[in-house]
């Protein structure tokens, strides 16, 4: 039996040739009609394998973008709508909505393009200027967006900005690898990382500000400082330096870096009032010095890191250097290159105290009378006091004598005030242990102000090294006593202004070990009674 197939219809048998699912055309039909436009755009299939992947040699990015939407087909109107997708060169990509606007077309047409445009030219495209600028890029991590940029313009393969956010998402297009994340953090800038860090880089903005923070007033800031700062995860010196660059740090000698923390740039100002004072030239220990005294105020007064971001005479000598409109450098020694007038800078109790030092015979003045003198303009003794502890314009010269820092004093009037030194007397009269457990130590004042005790040898372990809360007469608000390592005490003015002592009056200072404070009371000169009181 024959078995014949059924033409359904009445139509004749399909053709070879003929589309599955279309109108059934005939072969002199189709040898006749044009293919769609959309098909005869398509690469032709054939049964032999594939030819390699299409390769625009163009040295530079710019160049080689514009000859891959030429390769891919996308005419000239619409290849605005598409960068701006890409986020080339700037690294933002734009919306559907922002790259339609751009060409006057409708969202989905710019979705087909690029749709159409990353289909043909994934894994078919080779572009060597893009990987040798991904190489640039991943030679340089960690880094910022703004290094990366410089860094493609140096090496001539780009010739204006291309953002690493570019070339990352140009990359995804292509079937690359990039090598690296970019990272936009708020308040931070972009920052380029390996890959899998970018989570962690996204807090970088918070340290930074405290990196800033702990930097202030002056902004001298070394990298193992920051690594300090940083938490556990971060704490290497790739990402310290990558934070220090992101804030545009300054790098000057042996690590140590310069942060702009204020814009009236205090560090520039402390240099030039410290060489106004010394007559326009200074040295570079001279100048750090003058910096440990006023960081040495913030410490006292609890400021965070106060103590620690002093930087070396070196790191000072470069901060001065890269300023060759302000300073001028020689050698070791910083001089300004235009006339300072300390008397046009300085003012208040510091212009005071250096118009006495300069005024006095020789440039060089006992502490007492240094202390009189500015005392009788006006001058608080208190304020004289922390003035001459922390004033980086203020220089003690041992035995007692105080110049003004830079300027060299009389050798003769020096070796003078040290031979005619007058005799002290002995301030601490006795110490013993009272029947509660402290410790009393009576001084007999020979001064109420700028007061320092040495603490005897015998109870010095005691002491030494320790910081005692003050009392007085009831009140708990009245400093600190400080005791160093060699046994000399400090912070009495407070409570002694409060109990109105004069010289002459014995203070009694009731120190409690286990407590950390110390009880100062008085006995009035003439009394008697309270030098037995347990």
């Amino acid at each position: 039996m024959t078995w014949k197939t059924a033409n359904v219809r009445g139509t004749p048998p399909r053709s070879r040739g003929a589309r599955v699912g279309g109108p059934v055309r005939s072969p002199d039909r189709l040898a006749r009609s044009p293919l769609p436009a959309s098909r005869a755009e398509r690469p032709a299939v054939t049964s032999t394998a594939p030819a390699g992947p299409a390769v625009i040699g163009e040295p530079v990015l710019e160049d080689a973008f514009d000859q891959l939407l030429t390769w891919a087909k996308i005419p000239p109107a619409r290849r605005p709508a598409l960068a701006a997708r890409l986020g080339w060169p700037d690294g933002k990509c734009r919306t559907l909505q922002e790259a339609a606007d751009m060409v006057g077309v409708t969202r989905e047409r710019v979705r087909q393009i690029q749709q159409k445009f990353e289909g043909r030219v994934r894994g078919t495209v080779l572009l060597p200027a893009l990987r040798q600028a991904l190489a640039s890029v991943r030679a340089h991590v960690p880094t910022t967006a703004e290094e990366v940029i410089q860094v493609l313009l140096d090496q001539g393969l780009s010739r204006a900005p291309v953002h690493p956010g570019a070339l990352a998402e140009l990359a995804r297009v292509l079937g690359v690898e990039p090598g690296f994340e970019v990272v936009s953090v708020p308040g931070f800038g972009a920052a380029v990382v390996a890959p899998g860090t970018g989570g962690r880089v996204e807090d970088l903005h918070r340290l930074a500000a405290r990196v800033k923070r702990a930097a202030r007033p002056y902004g001298f800031v070394h990298v193992d400082l920051v690594r300090g700062l940083l938490p556990p995860a971060l704490a290497d010196p790739a990402t310290a330096e990558l934070v220090l660059r992101a804030l545009g740090a300054e790098p000057l000698e042996a690590g140590w870096y310069h942060v702009v923390t204020d814009r009236r740039e205090p560090a520039v100002r402390l240099v030039e009032d410290m060489l106004a004072v010394a007559g326009g030239t200074l040295a570079a220990a001279e100048i750090r010095a003058g910096f440990e005294r006023r960081l040495r105020c913030r410490a006292a007064a609890g400021h965070l890191h106060g103590e620690g971001w002093c930087p070396p005479t070196e790191a000072l000598l470069a901060f001065c250097r890269s300023r060759p409109d302000r300073f001028l450098v020689v050698g070791d020694v910083v001089g300004s290159t235009q006339p300072l007038d300390f008397r046009h800078r300085l003012d208040g109790v510091e212009r005071t105290m250096v118009e006495v030092l300069l005024n006095a015979p020789g440039r060089v003045l006992r502490r007492e009378d240094f202390e009189r003198e500015v005392v009788s303009r006006g001058v608080n003794a208190n304020t004289f006091g922390i003035y001459t502890s922390y004033s980086p314009f203020l220089k003690e010269l041992g035995g007692g004598l105080w110049a003004v820092r830079g300027v060299g004093p009389d050798p003769v009037e020096v070796e003078h005030l040290l031979r005619h030194r007058p005799a002290r007397r002995g301030q601490v009269e006795e110490w013993r242990w009272l029947a509660d457990g402290a410790l009393r130590i009576t001084v007999r004042l020979d001064r109420v102000t700028s007061l320092v005790v040495s603490v005897p040898s015998a109870v010095r372990p005691y002491l030494a090294g320790r910081a005692f809360a003050v009392t007085a007469a009831g009140e708990a608000t009245k400093g600190v006593v400080r005791v160093n390592e060699d046994g000399t005490s400090w912070g009495y003015g407070g409570a002694l202004a409060y109990l109105r002592a004069e010289v002459g009056d014995v203070m009694l200072a009731d120190f409690y070990l286990v407590a950390g404070t110390v009880r100062l009371s008085l006995v009035r000169s003439g009394e008697k009674g309270g030098l037995d009181g347990g």
